[in-house]
C-alpha cells in the first residue's frame, strides 16, 4: 500500500466507492470510529485506483463491483489517533450487482470527510478536484 509517515504525519494514497441502492449509501466506519466513511482501500504500488477498488470491495464486501465513473479526486487533510494526515484519493461511482447490504439508515451520521455530506446529495456531471481540510 502507498502509505509513508514523516514524524507525526502520513501520507495514504486511496481510492473509495460511492455506492448507491434504493436512495441509501453505502458507508462503514472502524470498531473505535465515531464516524463513517465511504468503504474502499488503500492503493498497491503499480496498481490502478480502479483494479485498487475492485479489489478492496472484493475484500470487503466479496462482491465484484462495476465501475461507473470518476466522481471526485480529494486532497483530504485532517488529524487522526493523534496524526496528521494527507491523504490522496480517487472516489468512484460503482454498481454493486446483487451484493446483500445491510437495511440499517441513519440520516444524522458523521461522515467524513465532511464535504461529502454535501456531495453526496448532488454528484457531479463530471470528475471534480476536491481540497477538503477537516477540523483546524
Amino acid at each position: 500500500m502507498i502509505t509513508f509517515d514523516r514524524g507525526r504525519s502520513r501520507f495514504n494514497f486511496r481510492t473509495a466507492a460511492v455506492a448507491i441502492r434504493r436512495g441509501r449509501v453505502l458507508l462503514h466506519h472502524g470498531p473505535q470510529d465515531d464516524f463513517w466513511a465511504l468503504p474502499g482501500g488503500r492503493v498497491e504500488l503499480g496498481e490502478s485506483t480502479d483494479a485498487a477498488l475492485r479489489r478492496e470491495m472484493r475484500e470487503e464486501l466479496d462482491c465484484p463491483i462495476r465501475i461507473r465513473r470518476l466522481l471526485w479526486t480529494v486532497e483530504n487533510f485532517f488529524r487522526y489517533d493523534g496524526r496528521a494526515y494527507h491523504e490522496l484519493s480517487t472516489v468512484y461511482l460503482v454498481d454493486l450487482g446483487r451484493a446483500a447490504l445491510p437495511d440499517e439508515f441513519t440520516r444524522r451520521l458523521d461522515i467524513r470527510p465532511g464535504f461529502l455530506r454535501r456531495g453526496l446529495t448532488a454528484l457531479p456531471a463530471s470528475p471534480e478536484h476536491i481540497v477538503h481540510r477537516d477540523g483546524p
